[in-house]
């Protein structure tokens, strides 16, 4: 049976994990990916517009070298180069997943990872909040051993969310949840940010002297700093020429950082006990406290929830970083049919990650519909029942009822049609059939310029060295078909990197000009002959 993997299509960390052999092991991937905040928002949307200076259009965009790319688009990469990853680690193709979204994400943006999944050839099972896959993961690593009730912060870059959850054997019951926007990693940044400008300002006596370029600099050393300080006691902002010829250097200790965040420390404290009592429990009730996300290594916040819990150290029995990707693993397998000490598919007890109203201030528009065909009524007399319903992956539909009318709410106007999932399935693959035929026509033209020109004319070690090259290419092709373009791409810089100085080199000492001028691929320019995309 081929294995379906958990997916952590994270904003800074992805993890891909994966249930084999009775325990989940994790991928080993290299990957940062920021487009996952953009994914399913409109151009207009408070998100995109607070991180850009203009723009247009119904959609943001995101240029990549000279192509234009929706973000769904570059999740859907992201997403391929993980599934590679896994393909390569299982020795299989892998075909479906579990993919992890945050809590705070809009149901457009639930619906725009689907797609991207589609995009990117997964079959997507389910799509689950981060918090909940975690819950997963503890879960796993509890079986047998009873009902057992935890608390799961979560200090990602955008929010801090707090959950109650009861676990009993592979059952996540999710009993209350809290999440304070603007209260994550960002607001971190711009709080020590603000000190830092602050003292900038008055140095220069305005706060004019600051060019975009410089406040950028300024805010990723920042960044930089607070990770640092998960791990050392103080750390230095440093940067050169901040103004004309004048340096930035600036040591901030965790003390000193733990006295600016002090409303940030005092939010989580007052989160948690609201928490706890939306769930009818109190301290001495919790089993467990797991902390996750992107900034849970800083421990003036894990100090905070410690003393809030008598003392208890928090459960580190998972890699923070690795504990999303490793509950979604678990999840997978268990839909994809694998025993895991006789658990079942039972879907998880969750709450709603938003509040649901019609037409109330301050909410985020999901969708309109329209009931045509009302007859003039009293106000009071006509009755209309509004149902909202949340499907397996917290993915919102709505309708509405009077008598026997019942009307659909056209919120998918918003998200990508099937055409256009089709449309970047397919281009997908025409950029992989590219680049394959590429591979394989500069290939077959280096091999027939050593065939023909260079074979009696080097020196042994360079014919093997070429030949074993030649040899690797062609068996990798015959087994390959369906690798992606980065894959294909790669072997033909190997192959023109270990060419090319030796084409040169030759021909040099004949005194010509090497045949490179018109060869396809790498080693040519625009003469040489058109690929026809074919499969």
């Amino acid at each position: 049976m081929d294995s379906a993997v958990g997916i952590d299509l994270g904003t800074t960390y992805s993890g891909v994990g994966v249930y084999k052999h009775g325990k989940v092991e994790m991928v080993p991937l290299n990957t940062v990916f920021d487009a996952k905040s953009l994914i399913g928002c409109k151009f207009d949307d408070p998100t995109v517009q607070s991180g850009i200076n203009s723009g247009e259009g119904a959609k943001p965009k995101v240029q990549v070298e000279s192509k234009i790319v929706t973000p769904e688009e570059i999740s859907s990469m992201g997403l391929s180069m993980m599934k590679t990853s896994a393909d390569a680690f299982l020795g299989s193709t892998v075909k479906d997943a579990v993919i992890t979204v945050p809590s705070y994400v809009s149901d457009l943006q639930r619906q725009a990872t689907k797609e991207a999944g589609a995009i990117s050839g997964l079959k997507v099972l389910r799509i689950i909040d981060e918090p909940t896959a975690v819950a997963y993961a503890y879960a796993f690593n509890m079986l047998g051993r009873g009902k057992r009730n935890i608390v799961i912060l979560d200090l990602n870059s955008h929010e801090i969310s707090c959950r109650v959850v009861s676990v009993e054997d592979l059952l996540v019951n999710v009993k209350s949840l809290l999440k304070k926007a603007k209260q994550g990693g960002e607001y971190l940044t711009d709080v020590l940010m603000n000190n830092v400008m602050s003292d900038l300002n008055k140095k220069y006596l305005n706060k004019w002297w600051c060019d975009a370029d410089t406040f950028s600099r300024i805010r990723s050393a920042c960044k930089r700093t607070i990770h640092s300080l998960c791990r050392l006691k103080e750390s230095t902002i440093y940067l050169k020429k901040i103004r004309k010829d004048d340096e930035l250097c600036r040591t901030i200790s965790r003390e000193l950082f733990s006295s600016w965040i002090g409303n940030s420390l005092k939010s989580m404290m007052d989160m948690v006990n609201e928490t706890l009592g939306k769930a009818k429990m109190d301290n001495s009730l919790i089993n467990d406290v797991l902390f996750v996300g992107e900034y849970s290594k800083l421990p003036m916040y894990q100090d905070v929830i410690s003393d809030m819990f008598s003392g208890k150290k928090l459960n580190e029995s998972i890699n923070p970083d690795e504990a999303v990707a490793y509950g979604a693993a678990v999840k997978a397998a268990i839909l994809s049919g694998d025993k895991l000490e006789d658990a079942q598919d039972r879907l998880p007890l969750d709450v709603a990650p938003h509040t649901l109203s019609i037409e109330t201030k301050d909410n985020k528009l999901f969708g309109k519909f329209e009931l045509s065909a009302i007859p003039p009524a009293t106000r009071g007399v006509l009755q209309i029942e509004v149902t909202f319903d949340t499907d397996v992956n917290g993915i919102l539909n709505a309708s509405a009822i009077r008598k026997q009318n019942k009307v659909t709410s056209t919120n998918a106007k918003e998200r990508l049609t099937e055409e256009d999932v089709e449309r970047m399935v397919n281009e997908s693959r025409r950029v992989r059939i590219k680049a394959k035929n590429t591979l394989e026509t500069y290939t077959n033209y280096i091999k027939q310029t050593f065939d023909e020109k260079l074979k009696k004319k080097i020196s042994p070690e360079d014919k093997k060295e070429v030949e074993d090259k030649f040899n690797e290419i062609f068996e990798w092709l015959g087994s390959n078909q369906n690798a992606e373009k980065e894959e294909f791409e790669l072997l033909e810089k190997d192959l023109d990197k270990l060419a090319k100085p030796i084409i040169y080199k030759h021909f040099q000492s004949a005194g010509g000009a090497p045949p490179g001028a018109g060869a396809p691929g790498a080693a040519g320019g625009a003469g040489g002959p058109a690929i026809e995309v074919v499969d």
